[in-house]
């Protein structure tokens, strides 16, 4: 498995500056907690984003089934 994702996800967080860009997903995958800055990064809204599994709004449709 190549880095490719970390890589890509650790630059996104190192430009929020220090702001908090979390994520808290449970077990399975699925979003319980969506902070603002989620928002900026990526477009997704907490609305649209909680109770969606991670996977689905993170990976591009074209990646996801290496990663399922």
């Amino acid at each position: 498995m190549d880095n490719t994702h970390f890589v890509l996800l650790g630059d996104i967080v190192a430009r929020t500056e220090h702001r908090y860009a979390d994520v808290i997903i449970d077990d399975t995958g699925t979003v319980t907690s969506w902070r603002s800055m989620m928002t900026a990064l990526l477009g997704w809204t907490a609305e649209e984003a909680i109770g969606q599994r991670l996977a689905g709004l993170v990976i591009p449709q074209e990646l996801r089934a290496a990663h399922a």
